[in-house]
């Protein structure tokens, strides 16, 4: 089973021409490196281990080349290798291997916090009631962050009683219209829709009654016509529905008002909000996940001081939120730093909604590196998993994070061969063991 399918492959193609300013450096001067096909074509490989194999070894082979071209395909591998690897519930890794950067905005103004007057807010909370008379929610998220996804997740319940019906989200793919008769979502269901953070909030926004949007365009769009034609689909959404609501649920800049960018026609926020009269909420998560610059510098100083334990924001005596850009978020969430715990972070249970589920390396048979998944039982093999993680060794030890109920464990090789297959029940408030038969 290709457990990145060809829809991702597709999406991933599309970073190159879109995150990139300059053209692909011709493939003819690159000597020994290895060229964009290469690097896409890892992605086409069976199995997750299979293709973190490729991609690492692609890396290998660029060293520390400085060349045009090298840095172009150093930062195409690493993408796709922190894309992999997220895939893989290995966030750790995927946020080491492709620092978030935040230098693209370095000429942007920032608004630092006045401490002193601020008060730390569950950002679900916050957020709702700032969101309660508007038309449109958009938060962003870093793609490969998938603590990013946390705050939609836990924001929806509060939302469905504000009157929000739909949920837009860029990952979904022309398959993705599908996902809702299921209740879930499958392999070709989007791009990073194949991440299992990702897969819990769809789970949980069908489970609300949420009807989920496909709203980004193909792959051949260029940023401006992207922006528009993003801006085009939500906004068909309120015409057809004047009552109509919408959570978007989109990457980095696309939420940002005033911003001027892609083409000069403007971000989708920036579209959105000039056509519904300011009835758009903003909310900014990949600043503070940033690895550079200004944003990371107020970041660790805020995380130092605040210590949130769960997606928070920053209110001062009136209760508006503070915003690192003013002009163009309504407000900054500010995420739990990672606590590492038999290699993941601790953030996985969600703040209480999965409970942790401890596997020891006996159920990979000795065959490793080894893929440990777990599905609800109810759903078809080819769903996205609740969670997964990699033991590379006998000696590990992990833990998965899953909701209540009953799944279907399953352990396979760098091949996808099968090499456990079992059914567990997960209780509430209670840390499972599960141990080999």
């Amino acid at each position: 089973m290709k457990f990145v399918s060809s829809v991702l492959i597709a999406f991933l193609a599309l970073f190159i021409f879109r995150n990139y300013a300059k053209a692909t450096p011709d493939d003819s001067e690159r000597g020994e490196g290895p060229t964009v096909g290469e690097a896409m074509e890892a992605l086409s490989q069976n199995g997750l281990l299979r293709q973190q194999q490729i991609l690492e070894r692609l890396l290998e082979r660029i060293g520390e080349r400085q060349d045009e071209h090298s840095r172009y395909i150093r930062d195409l591998t690493g993408n796709n290798l922190a894309t992999v690897l997220s895939f893989q519930g290995d966030y750790l890794s995927s946020i080491r291997v492709f620092p978030v950067s935040y230098s693209q905005n370095s000429n942007l103004e920032v608004v630092y916090p006045a401490t002193g007057r601020l008060k730390l807010k569950k950002a679900d909370v916050s957020i709702s009631k700032l969101a309660r008379d508007k038309k449109i929610l958009i938060i962003n998220e870093a793609h490969h962050v998938p603590e990013t996804r946390w705050l939609p997740i836990s924001i929806l319940p509060a939302l469905k009683e504000s009157g929000y019906h739909y949920l837009a989200l860029e990952a979904l793919s022309e398959n993705g219209a599908s996902v809702g008769e299921r209740g879930y979502a499958n392999f070709d269901t989007g791009s990073y829709t194949n991440e299992p953070i990702y897969s819990e909030l769809i789970r949980r926004a069908l489970a609300l009654g949420f009807t989920l949007i496909r709203y980004d365009t193909a792959v051949d769009a260029g940023q401006e016509e992207r922006e528009s034609t993003q801006a085009k689909n939500i906004l068909k959404i309120l015409k057809d529905d004047p009552l109509a609501k919408v959570l978007i649920v989109a990457g980095y800049r696309h939420a940002a008002k005033n911003d001027q960018g892609a083409g000069g026609g403007g971000t989708l926020a920036t579209r959105l909000s000039a056509v519904t009269k300011n009835r758009v909420v903003t909310i900014d998560q990949t600043s503070m996940v940033s690895n550079s610059g200004r944003a990371r510098e107020i970041a660790e100083s805020l995380l130092k001081k605040f210590k949130p334990s769960e997606p928070s924001v920053l209110v001062n005596e009136n209760g508006a939120p503070w915003s690192l850009q003013e002009r163009q978020f309504d407000a900054t969430v500010l995420l739990p730093s990672n606590v590492e715990v038999f290699g993941r972070p601790n953030w996985l249970s969600l703040g209480g909604m999965r409970m942790p589920v401890e596997i020891s390396a006996a159920i990979c048979n000795l065959t490793f590196p080894c893929l440990i998944e777990a599905r609800p039982l109810r759903e078809s093999s080819s769903s996205v998993p609740s969670d997964r993680f990699v033991l590379r060794s006998a000696s590990d030890r992990s833990k998965l994070y899953l909701p209540t109920g009953k799944y279907i464990l399953l352990a396979t090789d760098i091949d996808g061969r099968l090499l456990h297959e079992n059914e567990i029940g997960v209780r509430p408030s209670a840390i499972s063991e599960y141990k080999t038969r």
